[in-house]
């Protein structure tokens, strides 16, 4: 974006500073303040209290004024625009005392102050580079000298509490103005803008999140996740993809009884299963339709065509299906009440709203309880936790706990007798592992076999309710942490899939 207007110096409403002297001392007490981060109700709020000691001023207090500021919310932010706001007030040739409860504030002006912030290698990885370089600007171009003082937050000190209430109040205020974002963004002739938000944050990471959200894209457009666009009929089972994605990296302990061999091979089945990518006869008839003819049944039952719904519907673990279904949410139950009990709050709402969920049972109508056991978890799964005052961070891990213990019972009480039984019908069938690890022939023409599938077609796909919402601007403007599409292996999984296996 070359449109970038003249560095501007004080042209907006902001109240001014009481004059003193050329070359006088100016003291400042700033303060940022931060609500609602991660809604569309978010809010940073900033004042700057100027005082004069001995001046006949009532307690000190000569000027001050509050306003708020857009984008890319955090705390330290919100305390960086009230810098910027008292500095932009004070006349040239000053020496400035800015007394702060912010660490990250302090350290932050003393690179500016040292005339090493924009000069060095790490300004773009700095967050609010484009405040900070502002900040910068006007500590040399009007030669101010900057020293910032810490002082401890709510401990009493008049003119900080009082700084801390004109931030808050500036959230609800009309009178509050709204820092202007070309006043801030101004010292280079070239700002970097996603979607008209001005990009304050490491560049590299924004390129990042902008091809890990296409890669999950691409994976959500395969046909074998069309089913997560069914669940949005019910509002019970939202799909929560960071607590998906924290859940499917989640290794277990390793100790005597579940080594790192094992959970090399509960890693390898979870990330399958997700992808619907197990070596189910459905599939080996595509890849090794010299070996599976169309017309093989399930091993087990030799009753139906084995996907993976029939894999969890097989009359043969039908029954142990429901029972790790079961162990599964009472291990949820479980802990809500453990979390019930620190935070001192009745858990039985929150444990019915949990027994409720329509994925605890299963049926091959039922999408819900189909991507669960995929590994498509819901929002509410963390959500009930949160409201327990646990922290989100914590829940996440519970919850993959929980989802990895299911995930292990499956494989060794569904899966491992199911290849059992496939093992036994490979051996009367003459079909070794020679056979099966040998290339398939060149000569055998293409498989025109369309997989059988035991979920009725999604006839009426719905249009998901974030569809149209741009989560990398939702970072920037609401605090939105969006990390949840990285880590190697998804990327790996989700581009492999996605450009070899499109039609499956």
């Amino acid at each position: 974006d070359l449109s970038v207007s003249p560095f501007i110096d004080n042209q907006f409403s902001f109240s001014s500073s009481v004059p003193l002297p050329s070359g006088s001392h100016y003291r400042y007490y700033t303060d940022g303040s931060l609500i609602n981060l991660g809604t569309p109700e978010v809010s940073m709020g900033w004042s700057w209290v100027q005082i004069i000691p001995d001046a006949g001023y009532l307690n000190s207090v000569a000027s001050y004024t509050h306003g708020t500021i857009q984008n890319w919310p955090s705390s330290t932010r919100a305390e960086a625009a009230a810098i910027y706001a008292a500095l932009s007030v004070t006349p040239a040739d000053s020496t400035v005392t800015i007394y702060t409860d912010s660490q990250a504030a302090i350290d932050g002006l003393q690179l500016c102050a040292s005339s090493s912030y924009s000069n060095s290698r790490l300004f773009y990885k700095t967050t609010n580079f484009e405040l900070w370089a502002s900040i910068e600007r006007l500590v040399h171009t009007k030669s101010l000298a900057v020293f910032p003082v810490k002082v401890k937050g709510h401990d009493g000190n008049y003119w900080n509490e009082f700084a801390d209430s004109l931030a808050n109040s500036a959230h609800y205020s009309d009178m509050a103005p709204l820092l202007p974002v070309d006043a801030y963004t101004s010292s280079h002739s070239v700002r970097l803008v996603y979607d008209n938000v001005v990009c304050e944050s490491n560049p590299r990471r924004l390129f990042k999140l902008h091809f890990q959200a296409t890669f999950l894209k691409d994976l959500l457009f395969l046909k074998r996740f069309q089913f997560v666009y069914c669940l949005y009929d019910s509002d019970d089972y939202v799909v929560d993809w960071e607590l998906t994605w924290f859940t499917l990296n989640f290794s277990p302990a390793h100790d005597a009884s579940f080594q790192a061999s094992h959970a090399a091979r509960h890693y390898t089945f979870k990330f399958k299963l997700f992808l619907d990518d197990l070596p189910l006869l459905e599939k080996l008839k595509i890849t090794r339709s010299d070996l599976y003819i169309d017309l093989l049944t399930c091993c087990s039952c030799h009753d139906r065509m084995e996907d993976l719904m029939h894999l969890i519907l097989c009359s043969k673990r039908r029954s142990v299906m429901h029972q790790i279904l079961q162990s599964y949410q009472n291990h949820l139950f479980s802990k809500l009440c453990e979390a019930g009990e620190l935070a001192n709050q009745d858990p039985t709402p929150l444990l019915r709203r949990l027994s409720s969920l329509s994925c605890w049972t299963i049926s091959s109508s039922n999408w819900s309880s189909y991507a669960l056991i995929r590994g498509c978890l819901p929002t509410m799964f963390v959500d009930l936790f949160v409201d327990l005052s646990i922290p989100r961070t914590s829940a996440m891990k519970v919850v993959a706990a929980i989802h990895n213990n299911f995930i292990q019972k499956l494989r060794t009480r569904i899966w491992n007798p199911r290849s059992f039984d496939k093992s036994k019908w490979e051996d009367a069938m003459n079909i070794t592992l020679k056979l099966k690890t040998t290339p398939r022939p060149s000569t055998l023409p293409a498989t025109s076999y369309v997989p059988f599938s035991s979920l009725p077609p999604p006839t009426h796909l719905v249009t998901s309710r974030d569809f149209e919402v741009d989560w990398i601007k939702n970072s920037m403007t609401q605090g939105w942490d969006v990390d949840f599409y990285s880590g190697r292996v998804i990327r790996y999984f989700v581009s492999i899939v996605a450009s070899t296996l499109e039609t499956i």
